[in-house]
């Protein structure tokens, strides 16, 4: 496989949660001399658990996948003929608005359990022909339905991904990693693209 244009082979992370974690403890400290109704606090609770529900359970954090990302998953994806493509918690669904406008003969669905995430990119792409988001559990998904796997998840679920990625997927089909990679087991291309973080994009051809 080609090295698309906008990634190169090697690059070095920036920690970027770092000032995050930084700023934890004084967060608590400024909203305990502000003292806050309770109810803001209830609030807050609802509307994270409505875009972090699935967190507890499948240990996946609500990462983002940038729009230079997706340009270079697009410049991976088929040329010629229809293809299927799906993104295994997709978010709201931006990613897959950037790929349907770059790959017009893909057919792309997003698959959300989180109900504030699916709701945004339910009421967006609800008149698109070629771009769809469903709500439900990506692990009741059949991935021999697609052409193309895509996930930006965490180290914890992988293996179990791989499993069934490897059970279900047909042969020539892709598996799609952001950052997170399989055990034991290298891909066929690792493409390192060249934004702030440095991001990995680790494709197996199954």
């Amino acid at each position: 496989m080609d090295v698309p244009k906008g990634f190169v082979k090697n690059g070095d992370a920036i920690d970027w949660w770092l000032p995050i974690q930084a700023l934890f403890v004084p967060s608590i400290i400024l909203a305990w001399r502000l003292d806050f109704p309770p109810s803001l606090y209830l609030a807050a609770f609802v509307l994270l658990w409505l875009v972090f529900r699935s967190n507890l359970r499948d240990r996946v954090p609500f990462y983002l996948t940038n729009r230079g990302t997706w340009l270079a998953v697009s410049e991976i994806l088929p040329r010629h003929g229809a293809f299927k493509f799906v993104d295994l918690g997709c978010g709201w669904g931006g990613g897959l608005a950037v790929l349907a406008k770059q790959c017009k003969s893909g057919e792309f669905l997003g698959v959300e359990s989180a109900p504030l995430p699916f709701l945004l990119g339910w009421l967006s792409f609800r008149r698109d022909a070629n771009c769809r988001i469903r709500f439900g559990d990506f692990w009741n998904e059949d991935l021999g339905c697609y052409d193309v796997v895509y996930a930006f998840l965490s180290p914890a679920p992988m293996p179990r991904l791989w499993r069934k990625a490897r059970n279900e997927m047909k042969p020539g089909s892709l598996f799609i990693s952001n950052t997170f990679g399989v055990p034991d087991l290298p891909p066929n291309e690792t493409l390192t693209l060249q934004d702030v973080r440095a991001a990995k994009l680790l494709v197996w051809r199954m």
